[in-house]
């Protein structure tokens, strides 16, 4: 009786609040029967609504949920972004470091930020080879910065002669922006042992 009167509020309309409260107990007490209630709410304008349902199909529905997660990964909305990439991470790993590298391959700078945002919301050890896909090939100067705080966080002595080499071998421009990252990275190496990086 509950679940009916539930699934009608839903299907009615009610307000935005109300419908976050609902998904939220379709979550916890629903299964795969309500997922057709759930489905329209990924594609609606409203963040919170659409972070709701993404954690209700990740949970009911995770296959059905990784036909809009690339989509969802672009949102406008970064919360919106933020679930998605933890709902992708959790599904399918493997399939988050293609889209990301996907993206930090792409020619158009917007899906390269992307890319970057993504990866930073995940463990640097999954994307590791993507940031120096990225260290290689970035054109924009502000995106490699990005990269270059990123790689500077994590650093570790393999990723310094990563770096170098990388560096050698990259036919684009900001070799000097390069320069100054693997030179980053080589201290924050040196500091956390107390000695040369080499």
């Amino acid at each position: 009786e509950n679940h009916k009167l539930i699934i009608d509020t839903l299907q009615n309309g009610t307000s935005d609040l109300e419908t976050v409260r609902i998904l939220r107990l379709i979550k916890k007490y629903g299964d795969e029967q309500d997922v057709n209630y759930v489905k329209p709410f990924l594609i609606k304008d409203k963040p919170d609504i659409v972070r709701a349902a993404i954690k209700v199909l990740e949970k009911l529905d995770p296959e059905y949920l990784c036909i809009y997660l690339p989509q969802l990964l672009q949102d406008k909305n970064p919360k919106v972004r933020l679930t998605a990439t933890r709902a992708f991470q959790s599904i399918d790993s493997e399939s988050l470091v293609n889209m990301v590298l996907s993206l930090l391959k792409s020619l158009n700078v917007k899906q390269r930020t992307i890319g970057i945002t993504t990866a930073m919301l995940v463990d640097f050890n999954m994307v590791r080879d993507a940031y120096m896909l990225a260290f290689s090939n970035e054109t924009s100067e502000d995106l490699l910065e990005k990269i270059g705080l990123v790689l500077a966080a994590n650093p570790d002595r393999n990723l310094v002669k990563d770096l170098y080499f990388a560096h050698k071998n990259s036919k684009t421009l900001l070799k000097v922006q390069r320069e100054k990252i693997i030179e980053m990275v080589s201290e924050k190496v040196s500091f956390s042992l107390g000695g040369s990086p080499w």
